[in-house]
C-alpha cells in the first residue's frame, strides 16, 4: 500500500499531538514492512522530519496559508495524484473528500472539543474546537478505523460519536526516553519546588494548583514553580498569584527545552500533573522516568496511565490537592516509594510497541 500521513505537526515547538507524530513515525519508519510511505507537511522542513527519509519514505510539502485551506482543498488533489490508498491524519481530523479508493484512518487524541462545558479557552484555541468539532463530526460516517490513545479515550469516542465500537482501537502513547536518562543535575540552588506544566486552556487547572498552593504555603518551605507558560505574564494564573501575594513563592516560566525540563524533573519535590481532562497524560511518563514522585488527577485518563505509581486526586478539590502537596513534601519515604514505582510503570510503555500496534491496524487494511 501507498500510506500517507500527516506530518505537520512535527514541524515548529512540539507539543502533545507533535510529539506523538515525532515518536511514533520514527519507530515505524525503522519497522520492516512492504507499504510506503508519504508524509504530508506544510512548511519549512527541519531535521527532525528529514531524518524520516528512506527509500520507503518521503515527504510531501503543501504550502497552505491555514488549516482547513490545506486539509480541505489541496491534500485531496494531492493523495489523488501519489496513489495514496490509505491516509493516516494524526491530528484529529482529516480530508472530507478524497479519492474512492484512499481509506480514511484518524488518530482521535480525545473528544474534549466535542463537549460544552470544557469549551473555555483563547480565541485561537476556540476557532481550532470548531474546526475540529465539525470536520470530526461530518467525517463520522467516512472514517474507516479510529486510533486513540487509551481506553478512556476511546470510550469517551464512542459516548461523542456515531461509530461502530469495532472502529476504535487504543493504542497507548508513550514518551520520550530522554526522560530516562541518567542527569547530572545538582540540587536546585534555591529553596525546594513542586514542579508543574501551565498553560492558559482552563482544562490543565493550573489555576486550581495555585489554590491549593495557597492553602499550604504557610505549612511549607517548598515553593511552586509553573513552566511551558506561553504568555504567563498576562494570564489570570499570574494575576491570581499577585493577588494572593506568592509572587515570591510562585515562579513561572515560559517555553522550557526538554534538556531543562528533565533538570527540573530531578530536581523537584513531586510534579503535579491535575488536568481536569487528558487523553493521555505523556508528562505523567516522563516525571516518572525521571525518578519523580507524581501528584496525578483522580479522573479521566490519569489514573490508566499512572496505576498504582502516583498519589492520585481530585483536580477541582483544592483541599485535597493542597493536602496532597504536603504529604509529598513530608514524606520521604512516600516520595521514594513513588520514585520506584513510577520508573516501573514508565517502563511499561514504549513508541516501539506504539508503532508496532499502529502497522498491525495499517495490515488490516491490505
Amino acid at each position: 500500500m501507498v500510506i500517507g500521513i500527516d506530518a505537520r505537526f512535527i514541524l515548529g515547538q512540539r507539543r502533545g499531538i507533535g510529539n506523538y507524530s515525532l515518536f511514533l513515525l520514527q519507530e515505524l519508519v525503522r519497522l520492516p514492512t512492504p507499504h510506503k510511505f508519504i508524509l504530508y507537511i506544510n512548511g519549512p522542513e527541519n531535521e527532525e522530519i528529514r531524518a524520516l527519509v528512506q527509500p520507503h519514505v518521503r515527504i510531501c510539502n503543501l504550502r497552505a496559508g491555514n488549516y482547513l485551506l490545506w486539509e480541505q482543498v489541496l491534500l485531496p488533489g494531492r493523495l489523488r495524484a501519489d496513489g495514496v490508498t490509505l491516509y493516516h491524519g494524526l491530528g484529529n481530523t482529516g480530508p472530507y473528500f478524497r479519492p474512492s479508493r484512499c481509506r480514511l484512518l484518524l488518530t482521535v487524541h480525545d473528544v474534549m472539543f466535542l463537549k460544552k462545558e470544557l469549551s473555555k479557552s483563547t480565541l485561537y484555541q476556540r476557532l481550532g474546537k470548531v474546526y475540529r468539532k465539525f470536520s470530526l463530526k461530518w467525517t463520522a460516517d467516512k472514517i474507516d478505523k479510529i486510533i486513540t490513545v487509551s481506553a478512556f479515550s476511546r470510550q469517551d469516542i464512542l459516548q461523542e460519536l456515531p461509530v461502530a465500537p469495532e472502529k476504535v482501537i487504543a493504542i497507548h502513547e508513550s514518551y520520550n526516553g530522554f526522560f530516562g536518562e541518567p542527569s547530572a543535575a545538582n540540587p536546585p540552588a534555591g529553596p525546594p519546588f513542586f514542579l508543574a506544566l501551565g498553560a492558559r486552556d482552563a482544562r490543565k487547572n493550573t489555576l486550581g494548583l495555585i489554590e491549593a498552593f495557597a492553602r499550604i504555603h504557610t505549612r511549607t518551605a517548598t515553593n511552586l514553580r509553573i513552566v511551558g507558560y506561553s504568555g504567563w505574564q498576562q494570564s489570570k494564573a499570574y494575576g491570581r498569584v499577585m493577588e494572593l501575594g506568592l509572587q515570591e513563592r510562585v515562579q513561572f516560566s515560559g517555553f522550557i527545552t526538554d534538556a531543562n525540563l528533565r533538570t527540573l524533573y530531578h530536581q523537584a519535590r513531586a510534579f503535579a500533573y491535575v488536568s481536569v481532562y487528558e487523553g493521555f497524560g505523556i508528562p505523567v511518563l516522563e516525571a516518572m522516568a525521571a525518578g519523580c514522585p507524581v501528584i496525578g488527577s483522580a479522573t479521566t485518563s490519569i489514573p490508566e496511565i499512572a496505576g498504582q505509581a502516583a498519589v492520585l486526586v481530585d483536580p477541582l478539590n483544592a483541599q485535597a490537592l493542597g493536602d496532597a502537596l504536603l504529604r509529598l513534601d513530608t514524606d520521604e519515604a512516600l516520595r521514594n516509594t513513588l520514585k520506584a514505582a513510577g520508573l516501573r510503570q514508565a517502563g511499561r510503555f514504549s513508541w516501539q510497541q506504539t508503532a508496532r500496534e499502529t502497522l498491525r491496524v495499517y495490515d488490516t487494511f491490505s
